[in-house]
Order: C-alpha cells, then structure tokens, then sequence
C-alpha cells in the first residue's frame, strides 16, 4: 500500500472525521464552546475544585511542594529537589504562583487548577471524533471524578502531569493522521512537560509511542508518521536532558524510595475503582456499595469499548486502540515493573492520567437510550460522590487538628508536630503554618530532629503536651519518651492523618 494513497484504517473517511474536515491543525472550539451542556460541564468541574481549594487544607504532600518552592532563587529549589525522587517542574510553577498570587493554599494549588482546564480541553477533543453525547459523557466523567476532583485541587504535580499525558495523546492522533504544526508543538510541549512534572511519565509516554507505532504500521503509514514525531519528540527529550543528566542522575544515588507502593493485586485493582471513585467511605454503608458499582460500570464499558475497537457508528478503530493502551496497559505494565524495581512505584494518583483516556472510551460505548441511561446514572452517582468530598475536610486534616488544640488549650501547653517522611523534610510545618495564620504564639512547638526530640529534658517543663503526629511507627523514642512523661488523655483522628494525643504530666 503506499504511503501517498492510504487504504487502510487511517485512510481518507477517518482521517477527514477526525482532523475536524482539514481543520485539526487548530485547536477545534466549536462543539466545546457553543455545545451549552459541555460548557456548564466545565464550569461546574472547574467550579468543584476551586472550592475544594479553599475548604481543605494542605495535605503533607503539599507541604513538601510548598517546601521546595518555597527556595529563595530558581538554584535553590533544584539543589532542593535533588535531595527528593521528583523532577522540579511542578514545583517551579507552584513557586511562581506564589510569586503572583501570594502563599496561601489556594494560591499553591492554582496550577493544579489551571491543568485541570487544559484537560477537560483535551478530552473534548479526544472525545470529539465519537460524536456530541460521547464528548458530553467523557467531559462529565473526567469533570466528575473525585479522583481528578481531589488531585486537581491540590498543590501536586499529577494534574498537571494528567493533562500533558492527555495533551501529548491528542497530538499524537493527530500526527497519525498526517503533518500537523499546531499538534506537533503543543505535543513536544506535552511530552518534555510530563518529564519535568514526574517520572511515572515515562511509562504512559512509551506506550503511547508503542500503540502509535502499531496503529501506523496497521495503516502502512509507519515511516511517515516517524518522520512526523522525530522532530518533536526529539526537541522535547532535549529540553528534558538538562534535568535528566544531572539532577536525575543524583537523585538514583541517594535511593530514597517513592511515595506510591500499593504493590498488592488489591492496590492495582483499587488504583482502576478509584479512577472514578475515591473516598468510598464518605458514601457511608450503602452508598459505598452504590458508588463502587458506578465505578464498574464506567470500567466495563470502556473494557467493552477496548475489546470490540470502538465498534459501532462512530467507530475510529485507530484511536480507540491508542486509548485503550493508555487506559488499561499502562497502570498493568506500571504495577507489573514496579514488582521488579520497588523505586519505581504505583499508586492511584500515579495512574490519574489513566482518567481521560478511560472516561473518552465509556463515552464512545454510549448507542442508545439504553446505554445513554447507564452512563447517566453513574454521572449522577459521581457528582454525588464529589459533592460528598466537597462536605469533608479533605483527606488529610491539619486545619481541623491544629483547631482542637487551640480549642483546648491551656496556658503552659506544649506541642510537638512529627511526621514520618523523608530525612529532607523538616518536621512540624503543618503547626506552624497554620497556627501563624491564628494568631496562636508559635513558641509553644518543642524543637525536633526528624522524629526526635531535640531537647527531651524539657518535657517535663509543661503540664501537657499535645501530640499532633502522621504515621508515626509504635517503636521509636519520642513515643517511650511521652509514656514515661505522663498518661495519654486522649486521642483524635482526623482523616487519614493526622493523629492528636493529649498526655498530662505524672
């Protein structure tokens, strides 16, 4: 078959639907703009993680974002991230919207926000191809999904990360169609984007370059769909070089090990639930049932999508094949590896770009009143389950901890703040954060060395000490230290951490 008269898949009916009629080299607005459904679509989403913003505090990770880019100058923040396992992109850009927008928590995750934007754009024109009530479906489920919802409003590199991965996977359906200037540049922009933001963006990035690869070959159009992707992918592995050459390079020496290690067969079928489902819990007994077969059904008909190549009316075969990669064989692929190289990790919000791809295939599955009703209900069942996570406080509540011990405090109190986590990071920035913001005198924190009492001696200078500490193991000397000084009150959860002890001097 020659190249200059394809045949195949990609010939010239799927090429024209999908190109937008000649017009895919622009940035296709008309079903996204004037479609009202969408519209209020995006509103409603955007509008979802602007207040779940404001509502929640900062959870440690945050803390430890907001660490870096806290930095004086551009040098420090890298020679700070060196010490870390991330790339510092996200944390470039969260310390340039503190320079704009001033340090509060909302202020941090303002690139989180701007990245979910950019996604719903995204996902609109992946899901385009497939027709208006896919593109309405695929929108909703990415807008709706209290995964996306949690990770959008935070101040982390995985919305953003999610929408370069989203990003690069249009560009490259577009270059698989023929040469397209404006996919080339904002793909290059996506790919060398993802490398900075986290190194997970490897895997999605190899197996987006491998489905291509066969999608082309499958049309007899693999040389120049090469030649179209060298260029950019080639200006954005330079781009990425700088970092990858040096700070990567140090950061493999110090074998700090990663955050995400949910390397059960359990963490890889929860990671696939929660793409569309996370805090099950808030749903209460019922609920959490109704939610997580929600969470199925979106599963399986983009399982259904996967397995049958996007049959149907608006059958794109190509494309259907390059989602299904991202959806389903990268988190499979990624846990896998992870059970060889334990630094390589797996975790839910890993596998947040899985969320695109996945809500495009569900969307496309929708062929009639019956499956139409279906997706429906469990949008429904998602805004629901995110409205629930806009009534809590998060999943990670320092706010509310260090409210109950102003609350309850007394004159001649101490305080000690640990959290279990890297030697790099200094303990007890959540007290001190949100106590300034209080007005509570700040010198009532005893000074500590990681987990450690710097002065363990003066503990019995106050009358009680409260305990606000994250995931601190049984078996370490600040605990023996506290059961020595006096008798545990009290105790309060809040969230997933943190943990609030009250002890009473002997």
């Amino acid at each position: 078959m020659s190249e200059s008269q394809p045949k195949g898949e990609l010939g010239s009916e799927e090429n024209r639907t999908l190109t937008g009629n000649s017009t895919g080299s622009k940035l296709p607005s008309a079903m996204l703009g004037r479609d009202p459904i969408i519209l209020l679509t995006v509103l409603l989403g955007l509008t979802l993680r602007a207040y779940f913003a404001t509502q929640k505090g900062l959870v440690l990770d945050e803390f430890h974002s907001d660490f870096h880019a806290s930095r004086a100058t551009f040098s420090e923040l890298l020679q700070s991230v060196r010490a870390d396992n991330h790339p510092p992109l996200s944390f470039a850009l969260i310390s340039l919207a503190q320079d704009l927008f001033g340090k509060s928590d909302f202020a941090l995750r303002i690139p989180a926000l701007i990245a979910s934007a950019l996604e719903f754009t995204f996902v609109g024109l992946l899901a385009r191809p497939y027709g208006k009530t896919a593109c309405r479906f695929a929108i909703a489920l990415v807008a709706l999904s209290s995964l996306h919802l949690d990770q959008g409003s935070m101040a982390r590199m995985y919305a953003p990360l999610a929408a370069c991965i989203t990003g690069a996977t249009w560009a490259s359906l577009q270059l698989l169609r023929g040469p397209n200037k404006t996919a080339a540049v904002i793909g290059s922009l996506a790919v060398w984007g993802a490398l900075g933001l986290h190194y997970f963006a490897v895997h999605y990035i190899l197996w987006l370059g491998l489905a291509c690869l066969l999608a082309a070959w499958k049309a007899a159009r693999l040389r120049s769909f090469v030649r179209r992707m060298a260029l950019p992918l080639g200006a954005a592995i330079a781009a990425a070089l700088p970092w990858y050459g040096t700070g990567f390079i140090e950061q493999l020496g110090h074998g700090l090990l990663p955050g995400g290690d949910d390397l059960g067969i359990l963490g890889l079928l929860e990671g696939y639930a929660h793409l569309f489902s996370l805090n099950l819990r808030l749903g209460g007994d019922l609920g959490r049932g109704l939610f997580l077969l929600a969470s199925l059904v979106i599963l399986g008909m983009a399982a259904r999508a996967a397995v049958t190549r996007g049959g149907g009316k608006n059958s794109h075969p190509s494309s259907t094949l390059v989602l299904a990669s991202m959806a389903w064989i990268v988190p499979i692929w990624a846990f896998a590896l992870a059970q060889l190289m334990p630094r390589s990790g797996f975790t839910w919000h890993y596998i947040l770009p899985s969320v695109a791809p996945m809500a495009v295939l569900a969307g496309s599955c929708v062929q009639g009143p019956r499956t139409r009703r279906t997706l429906a209900m469990c949008v429904a069942a998602a805004l629901m389950l995110s409205l629930l996570n806009l009534r809590s406080r998060g999943t990670e509540d320092y706010p509310g901890a260090v409210t109950l011990i102003q609350d309850q405090w007394q004159p001649g109190d101490g305080v000690i703040c640990v959290e279990y986590q890297p030697p790099c990071f200094p303990t007890g920035r959540p007290w001190d954060r949100y106590v300034e913001q209080s007005g509570t005198p700040t010198d009532a924190r005893m000074e500590t060395d990681g987990i450690h009492l710097r002065e363990p001696n003066h503990l019995e200078q106050y009358p009680r000490i409260w305990l606000m500490e994250s995931a601190l193991p049984e078996s370490v000397d600040l605990r023996d230290q506290l059961a020595e000084y006096g008798e545990s009150q009290q105790t309060w959860s809040f969230g997933w951490r943190p943990t609030v002890t009250l002890f009473k001097r002997r």
